[in-house]
């Protein structure tokens, strides 16, 4: 039998997967198995990467979350994430949430410090996190900086002039 360079190539290709599967602890007994896998594997991983950022899906673990939004993906690491007890630093929790799912967020923060005792520092522009019961509000475009309602900051003011106009 002739031996070509080709099938050499692949052979020693083979070889090397095998061998760093086995060293990741992937056991493969037949490689055309592992090639049907890592075909699967490299779809899942392109649709993770159009769909989430590399902080959440490392914090997430191995859930089946590749039929969710961005925005839902974020919602679902939130609920997971917050524990009892914990204080919390958020900045624009709000990227990548619907409206709706900021109010969602919204309502889940809230039960968190009632319920569950725990606290929040909250960078923000999303009127739905401003309106949070009971929050503090500091204007940090203020000079000095103030406590101000919600209704008073600038960005919320953009947002009703920009309403006033189409209603």
């Amino acid at each position: 039998m002739k031996i070509k360079s080709n099938n050499i190539f692949q052979k020693t290709v083979n070889d090397a997967v095998l061998k760093a599967c086995e060293s990741n602890n992937y056991k493969f007994t037949d490689i055309s198995n592992f090639y049907d896998d890592f075909e699967a594997l490299k779809k899942k991983n392109q649709a993770n990467k159009l769909t989430m950022s590399k902080y959440v899906k490392t914090h997430l673990g191995n859930n089946n979350i590749i039929g969710q939004s961005n925005g839902e993906t974020s919602l679902f690491f939130f609920e997971k994430e917050i524990k009892e007890n914990g204080i919390y630093i958020l900045d624009e929790p709000e990227n990548s949430l619907s409206p709706s799912n900021q109010i969602k967020l919204k309502k889940f923060i809230e039960e968190s410090v009632r319920f569950f005792n725990c606290q929040f520092i909250i960078s923000t522009h999303s009127p739905f996190l401003l309106d949070l019961m009971d929050a503090r509000i500091y204007d940090l475009d203020s000079t000095p900086v103030r406590v101000k309602n919600w209704l008073e900051l600038d960005n919320i003011k953009e947002y009703i002039e920009f309403f006033k106009k189409y209603i």
